[in-house]
Parts: C-alpha cells; sequence; structure tokens
C-alpha cells in the first residue's frame, strides 16, 4: 500500500505540531509551583503571591469521647478560629490507616469473653465491625 504525498505531509505536519506542543510543555514543577523559597524551618514558605504556612492538625476522634471531652476540642478550635486572623484553607485528608491489630484485639476479647452478657457481647460485636 502506498501513502499518497498529502498524507505523508498530513504526518509530518502532525508530528511538527506535537513537538512544538512538547516544547511548550512546562519542564518543572517550579514553573507551576508558586513556592519561590522555604523560610524559617521549613514552616514559612514564600510564594509568588505572599507567604504561606502550612500547620498540621492532629484529628480528634469525637465518637469515642463523652461530650464534656467533646465540648472542650470544640472549644479549642473556636478559639483557634477567632483569634486567627489572616486567611485560613482547611484540607482534610484521608489515608488508609492499619486497623490489623486492633482488630485482631477485639475478635480475641470475643473468642475470650467468660461474661455472657448481652450487652457487653454486643457491643464487642459492634466493635469488631468498625
Amino acid at each position: 500500500m502506498k501513502i499518497s504525498n498529502k498524507n505523508k505531509k498530513l504526518e509530518k505536519e502532525k508530528i511538527k505540531a506535537y513537538k512544538k506542543e512538547l516544547k511548550q510543555v512546562n519542564k518543572s514543577i517550579m514553573d507551576i509551583f508558586p513556592i519561590i523559597d522555604i523560610i524559617e524551618d521549613k514552616s514559612v514558605f514564600k510564594t509568588k503571591y505572599g507567604y504561606l504556612n502550612i500547620l498540621q492538625v492532629e484529628s480528634k476522634d469525637i465518637y469515642s469521647l463523652n461530650m464534656d471531652e467533646v465540648n472542650t476540642h470544640v472549644l479549642d478550635l473556636t478559639s483557634f478560629l477567632r483569634a486567627y486572623q489572616d486567611d485560613i484553607k482547611i484540607v482534610c485528608m484521608q489515608f488508609p490507616v492499619n486497623t490489623y491489630n486492633q482488630q485482631q484485639n477485639i475478635i480475641n476479647k470475643l473468642k475470650n469473653c467468660n461474661n455472657i452478657k448481652e450487652f457487653l457481647k454486643k457491643i464487642l460485636q459492634f466493635s469488631s465491625r468498625l
């Protein structure tokens, strides 16, 4: 099968256009990412638009706490948000957590449970499903 000259020219033009696009692609993340410099022990970042500070906040399992502890944590967050005057963005990240040891502990407690009370059994069975 012979390819016509027009098809060859079209293919060459497509290849040239593709190569031209590749040259325009940013070669470094620094061309895209706004961070210019890291200041003060890697906690403050100088960006193209100003300064950026990233804080890591430890999450709390409020469902396993009593109401007094829950209220304390809510008030702590409220006081932080009232005191912090600058712009703030909260980003929640979900990472997989290995709970194998906890699950095995609950399963062992279910197997070795000498107390036949239904209440305790139900609690342990419910906990093993989490």
